[in-house]
């Protein structure tokens, strides 16, 4: 325009326009005018994009902020508020937020601004549930832990303690405790965890007894095996030895022995045993012993058996052998018989029966009647030799006797009816030794007793007279 800026040959102007250049010869005051036009290039970067690859989520914790434009020759600059975090097109930040992208055109220096939020996604999975079908019990030895969730594109881990057991939403497992669930959201990584306690149930049944009403006798077969608990909601179970008998709380047994009771508690399995004893009362049962005669059987002579007494005791003889013979007796406790022809033998038979309870018992005795030469060959002598001294007597006396063999002898006392007092001796003996028992009368009544010998094939009686003491 018209306006002075500058007397120097260059200089600074900052508005487009022309100007006019004034040059004045100083020798002459001529002047040569020329122009120049000052034009204008505001030109920004175009395109210009800011973004990221986000959000943050419990599993990204950075994401990358990306710069781009249509735009060459430029340069990049990153800010968080009004600090500078990058001057590249991409960088890595880890908090959420707004960033400012500026893009500066190198050739004008113009610049083009933009921003790119980051933001988060902590959500978890929700409606998480760990539970399990337990308890643990005698009869369910695993159980299984099952989890769920409400929210969709889950992980699942299984852990007992820090140890992971499963990644399945499902698991079994045989121990006790507590049991930890996470549950993964894929998209966010993030996780919610529970727990489950796996528990036990060992009851058992308690107030178990076992009975019967034995014992078994000549009358009673049979008796009635009962048990009980003081539980519910059981089940029995009874066994002799291994082997199962009934499965309910009673049951009927006709032979004695050990009886087991296993009562099971249903909800679990855990078992109770005890047991019960059945037993036998031979009480009832009448005594069967023969005497067994000390001398040689004559043929064809007159000899007598005797079988100790009993009150309320029927006696019933039989005989087997050619030539033997009942003469009387044959329903009393003694039998008087005819001996065969020497060198035959035969076998006597008492069956005795309690005329109260029916017991019966059954015993038998085969004898010989010994040949001449025989006879005269024993010299005097038996095979088994018993005797009492004194006999009668008044405080006490002694049972002396030798065996001809090695054997095992049982010294009883009885009554003169049969009632059983006291085992007197119990043991082996050598042959052709003599043994002496003694019987104190102290303690007896005055009356009749049989002292019997039991070896192991026969059985010898003695009997004895205790007078007034």
């Amino acid at each position: 325009g018209s306006s002075e800026i500058a007397t120097t040959a260059t200089t600074t102007v900052s508005a487009p326009g022309t100007y006019t250049l004034e040059v004045t010869k100083e020798s002459t005051g001529c002047t040569t005018t020329t122009t120049t036009t000052v034009g204008t290039d505001y030109s920004q970067p175009e395109g210009v994009v800011a973004s990221n690859n986000g959000p943050l989520t419990c599993e990204t914790l950075s994401v990358e902020l990306t710069g781009s434009t249509t735009t060459t020759g430029v340069s990049y600059r990153w800010l968080s508020g009004s600090s500078e975090i990058a001057t590249t097109a991409t960088t890595t930040v880890s908090a959420p937020g707004t960033y400012t992208l500026e893009v500066t055109k190198e050739s004008t220096g113009c610049t083009t601004t933009t921003t790119t939020t980051v933001g988060t996604d902590y959500s978890q999975p929700e409606g998480v549930v760990a539970s399990n079908n337990g308890p643990l019990t005698c009869e369910t030895l695993s159980v299984e832990l099952t989890g769920s969730t409400t929210t969709a594109g889950v992980s699942y881990r299984w852990l007992s303690g820090s140890s992971e057991i499963a990644t399945t939403a499902t698991t079994t497992v045989s121990a006790p405790g507590t049991y930890t669930l996470e549950v993964t959201k894929e998209s966010t990584g993030c996780t919610t965890t529970t727990t489950t306690t796996v528990g036990t149930d060992y009851s058992q049944p308690e107030g178990v007894v076992a009975s019967n009403n034995g014992p078994l006798t000549c009358e009673t077969t049979s008796v009635e095996l009962t048990g009980s608990t003081t539980t519910t909601g059981v089940s029995y179970r009874w066994l002799k030895g291994s082997s199962e008998i009934a499965t309910t709380a009673t049951t009927t047994v006709s032979s004695p022995g050990a009886y087991t009771l296993e009562v099971t508690k249903e909800s679990t399995g855990c078992t109770t045993t005890t047991t019960t004893t059945v037993g036998t009362d031979d009480s009832q049962q009448p005594v069967c012993s023969i005497n067994v005669p000390l001398d040689p059987l004559e043929e064809f002579q007159e000899e007598t058996l005797t079988a100790i007494p009993e009150n309320d005791v029927s006696y019933s003889w039989s005989i087997s052998g050619k030539g033997w013979a009942i003469i009387s007796g044959e329903n009393t406790p003694e039998l008087v018989y005819v001996v065969g022809q020497g060198g035959t033998s035969a076998t006597f038979t008492l069956t005795t029966q309690n005329n109260v309870t029916g017991c019966s018992n059954t015993c038998s005795i085969t004898l010989r009647a010994e040949e001449e030469a025989f006879k005269q060959s024993l010299n005097n002598s038996n095979s088994f030799t018993m005797k009492s001294y004194p006999n009668p007597f008044i405080e006490n006396t002694k049972i002396e006797f030798m065996s001809r063999k090695d054997d095992f002898v049982t010294v009883r006392l009885y009554t003169l009816n049969g009632v059983f007092i006291n085992t007197l001796l119990k043991s082996e003996i050598r042959g052709f030794e003599t043994y002496t028992v003694l019987i104190d009368g102290g303690d007896l009544h005055s009356g009749a007793y049989y002292c019997v010998i039991t070896t192991r094939d026969k059985v010898y009686t003695k009997k004895l007279l205790l007078l007034n003491h």
